[in-house]
């Protein structure tokens, strides 16, 4: 029988009514080339996607089976790709957190490409120093800043509320209030952008600004939020295997209060 022909099966199926009639062309290579996007867009979203997929795939390995040098080798598989800046940045940041501290080798092309490619970033900043937390006092400038800053986040201007603080961290990068605008700047992109980059601003915040009480809220906000993601795997038979990330969600009313502070406490700006 000719491979373009529909099999003895089949035809049983149809005439029973048990499925609809196949492709009579599914056995011919040329339907599935034909279906092989060839649009640059369309080639340009399957890139996009695939490269996503690869930056939480480097994370997983690392924070659900603690596989750090498998995390380190797939995000800088990723970098060669060529992704889009956001996700570049973000594999070379997360490369960098991952090993400064116990395998610097790993970390130090990861630092130079951020300060290469992304030298005016907060990222470019942390690496050059990452347990940077000397800043000078706090001027009323710069408190003037974070309450307006704050505002436009109460009135959900979450936007104009970035471009306060990219100014305010521009003009005063020692200033007391940095940790503030740091965690104040994770808190928009909550709302603008998503939970997977609010995740990773909270670690640079949890990681740089360690003794303030911005570092220790973005901690506690770290533990609320990644107990929300939920990775369940299966045996051959299909069954769940438990592991940590299958236990129950933090319940809401555990929930730390996503609130940035509203304005600056006395004394506040001389506690850094």
């Amino acid at each position: 029988m000719s491979n373009k022909t529909a099999s003895i099966e089949d035809v049983k199926n149809e005439a029973l009514g048990l499925s609809s009639a196949p492709n009579p062309r599914r056995f011919e290579p040329d339907f599935y080339i034909e279906q092989i996007p060839t649009n640059a867009v369309e080639i340009a979203d399957l890139k996009k996607a695939r490269d996503t997929a690869s930056l939480g795939l480097g994370r997983m390995y690392d924070e659900y089976f603690s596989d750090r040098e498998l995390a380190t080798k797939t995000l800088y598989d990723l970098v060669e790709q060529n992704p889009e800046e956001d996700v570049k940045l973000q594999a070379l940041y997360r490369i960098f957190v991952m090993n400064y501290e116990n395998t610097p080798s790993a970390a130090e092309r990861a630092k130079q490409l951020i300060l290469t490619d992304f030298p005016y970033t907060s990222y470019a900043e942390f690496v050059r120093n990452p347990k940077n937390t000397n800043f000078s006092k706090s001027s009323p400038e710069v408190e003037e800043a974070y309450q307006k800053a704050f505002d436009l986040y109460s009135q959900n201007q979450f936007e104009e509320s970035k471009a306060v603080i990219a100014k305010a961290l521009e003009q005063y990068p020692n200033d007391a209030l940095v940790p503030k605008f740091a965690l104040l700047e994770a808190y928009n992109t909550g709302k603008t952008v998503g939970k997977e980059i609010m995740i990773l601003q909270l670690q640079q915040i949890a990681l740089n600004y360690a003794k303030t009480n911005e570092g220790l809220k973005a901690q506690e906000l770290l533990r609320f939020l990644k107990s929300d993601i939920d990775v369940k795997m299966t045996d051959q038979t299909g069954n769940t295997i438990p592991t940590k990330s299958n236990q129950p969600p933090t319940q809401k009313n555990d929930a730390p209060t996503i609130n940035p502070a509203p304005a600056v406490k006395k004394n506040e700006t001389e506690q850094n």
